[in-house]
């Protein structure tokens, strides 16, 4: 693109300026998608942990020996991995509770 006169040169820059919005603005929709991704991901990880923490230290098993230890984390495991499995499953039904736990109750 051969710029001559000052009129072109201001046509020129308006369009790199225009660009340049369209641009940015693209990279803030690509960065807020990938934000609620991650968000949604490390949501289900620390559930599926959390419940396999848990799960292992509510199960009576022994971990004196290595039997024990063995089996209390492959329950961990287990668990952990079926809850990530099933994370959005999970967050619906504990959201449908929470909701119908603590709603405002609407005056008749």
């Amino acid at each position: 693109m051969n710029i001559t006169t000052a009129e072109e040169l201001k046509q020129a820059i308006t369009e790199l300026k225009q660009k340049r919005i369209e641009a940015e603005m693209e990279l803030v929709y690509e960065l807020d998608a990938y934000m609620g991704e991650l968000k949604n991901t490390l949501v289900d990880i620390s559930i599926g942990v959390g419940s396999g923490v848990l799960a292992k230290k509510i199960l009576p098993f022994n971990k004196n020996n290595l039997l024990g230890k063995a089996a209390g984390l492959g329950i961990q495991g287990a668990i952990t991995t079926t809850v990530i499995n099933n994370a959005d499953t999970i967050k619906a039904v504990g959201t449908a509770i929470w909701k119908n736990l603590f709603k405002r109750k609407e005056k008749v």
